[in-house]
């Protein structure tokens, strides 16, 4: 796996961005890109939900609509944010009004839609996918990227910057790799959140105040999170050091170890990788999208 990080030098006040679906992560990414100056009128979004509209236009101050216009993917970038079920309709009507020349590059956030099936619908062009995980919607969360081989140096610059408005991101060398992310960063900020839960009602049962189990064990989390991102750590040696000989700690990690803790981790990564296979198999139209208009 050859993982890639791009310094990013344009300059985004100029690049418009048109952002088809305004759920949680086109927000979380809108949020971003203003906060570092990126101006309201060079991003729009398309809805279906004339809410969801109307919210981004009182919160962010940006251009948004129920109706796709030809206008708005004359861009530089078309950043796909729907659901994987939305997504083989929103495609049709998309290349409905898609330009013949100088198509803009395309990002997709939605799971299990490859590149190859995007590219049936939309023609020849730089396709990127991308998979973040929800930490992303307070700045925290790491993206995987891949592209086809008509994204350039450039467009790869271009999408790291878009992505990394809300946390970080890598590149993988390999489209397939894309459901495992899927298994590990993607589903995994909730083995997190099941192991806190746990600790928590644990601590509560033994008698300790349940708002005090919730700001030791928050703290722990996040303490122990910019540990592991720490340079040079990582979570072998990490667990090490903190584990004294005959210690509380190796006391916890036996029992972690006679249920076969690491066993199950491997078992519940197979079943979230599994699951995204067969969700990438299975993506087919089910809502209501945008509807195009010619202008």
């Amino acid at each position: 796996m050859i993982f890639e990080r791009l310094l990013y030098n344009r300059d985004m006040t100029s690049t418009q961005v048109t952002f088809i679906g305004g759920g949680n992560m086109a927000s979380a990414i809108i949020g971003g890109l203003l906060t570092r100056g990126a101006s309201p009128q060079s991003i729009r979004v398309v809805d279906p939900d004339a809410s969801v509209c109307e919210r981004l236009k009182a919160e962010k101050g940006i251009d948004a609509t129920q109706t796709l216009e030809a206008a708005w993917l004359g861009v530089d970038v078309v950043v796909l944010a729907v659901k994987p079920q939305v997504m083989p309709e929103a495609l049709e009507q998309l290349a409905a009004l898609w330009p013949a020349s100088n198509p803009p590059m395309v990002m997709s956030v939605a799971g299990g839609i490859t590149i190859d099936r995007m590219a049936k619908t939309l023609g020849a062009q730089a396709i990127v996918r991308c998979m973040p995980n929800t930490p992303a919607l307070v700045g925290a969360g790491i993206t995987a990227l891949v592209g086809n081989a008509l994204t350039s140096a450039e467009h790869r610059q271009l999408a790291s910057h878009l992505m990394d408005q809300v946390g970080t991101h890598v590149w993988l060398d390999d489209e397939s790799l894309l459901d495992l992310v899927t298994a590990v960063s993607g589903s995994g900020p909730a083995y997190f959140f099941a192991l806190a839960e746990h600790m928590i009602n644990a601590a509560s049962a033994r008698g300790m105040d349940d708002a005090l189990a919730k700001a030791l064990v928050h703290q722990t989390a996040l303490g122990a999170g910019k540990m592991l991102g720490a340079e040079g750590m990582d979570a072998s040696t990490l667990r090490r050091n903190v584990t004294s000989p005959g210690g509380t700690t190796e006391a916890a990690l036996t029992v972690f170890d006679s249920a076969d803790f690491g066993a199950t981790v491997d078992q519940a990564i197979e079943a979230a990788w599994q699951r995204a296979q067969a969700l990438g198999q299975t993506a087919t139209p089910s809502s209501p999208t945008p509807k195009p208009q010619e202008t």
